[in-house]
């Protein structure tokens, strides 16, 4: 029975090391961005936009309008959206920018806010996570249609 030598191994093991240094080092994909926008709030007195609610609308200036209704906040708070971008993927976080202590949120707010930084090629896959209510959805949004998508937000 013959054995192989130290050679082959040593030479199997490099070329199997530069294999998987192609497969990782090979980044097809694009580079993220990162945006950081404020929603403009509004006091919502009709009891319709109580729900959790994100709605996306495309403009026809090639920009799309969110609107999230359903939000809780004290009154000088405000809340900003962190949106990430890596090719077809969007992940929004809303969070609290300016925190008063020891308020109360009596009433529903709507805030909407106009974005520019989303890509208008093709469909968008999007997850929206409310650090507010600790609430989430995900969805595929596609800007090129002139229709309104709406979701809402869950546990």
């Amino acid at each position: 029975m013959e054995t192989m030598s130290v050679e082959f191994y040593t030479l199997a093991f490099v070329v199997a090391m530069a294999v998987v240094g192609y497969l990782i080092s090979r980044n097809d994909k694009s580079a993220k961005s990162t945006h950081i926008v404020q929603l403009d709030t509004n006091l919502v007195t009709s009891t319709d936009n109580q729900n959790d609610i994100l709605r996306l609308q495309p403009q026809r200036d090639g920009s799309i309008l969110l609107t999230r209704c359903g939000l809780f906040i004290a009154e000088g708070e405000t809340v900003n959206l962190v949106i990430t971008i890596a090719d077809d993927k969007c992940s929004i976080v809303e969070k609290k920018g300016i925190v008063k202590r020891r308020a109360r949120a009596k009433q529903p707010i709507t805030g909407s806010v106009t974005l520019t930084c989303l890509p208008t090629g093709g469909k968008l896959h999007v997850r929206y996570d409310s650090q507010i209510t600790s609430r989430w959805v995900t969805f595929t949004f596609d800007p090129t249609k002139a229709t309104t998508t709406i979701a809402e937000l869950r546990y």
